[in-house]
């Protein structure tokens, strides 16, 4: 269980790493709308399928990116994936 205020990372514009960490994280979010918009459109299984496993495989960037921009440890970043699972 979860106690306490969860960290919100201010994003520096002016330093160039956390604004392109930013940026990424943006784009691939934008993906992963569009990816859900089309696989509410379709009724194929095979495509729903193959887009869930598309927006698996950007979630899973942008979870690195963020581990990044927030600076976690390689044993932060564990206790977090075990968390989520």
């Amino acid at each position: 269980q979860f106690s306490g205020e969860i960290p919100i990372k201010l994003i520096n514009f002016n330093d160039k790493k956390e604004k392109g960490l930013h940026d990424q994280i943006v784009t691939m979010v934008t993906n992963i709308i569009e990816l859900k918009k089309k696989s509410n459109a379709t009724n194929l299984k095979t495509d729903q399928e193959l887009l869930s496993r598309q927006i698996d495989a950007i979630e899973i960037q942008i979870n690195i990116l963020l581990y990044d921009l927030y600076g976690l440890s390689q044993k932060e970043q564990k206790i977090i994936e075990d968390n989520l699972k």
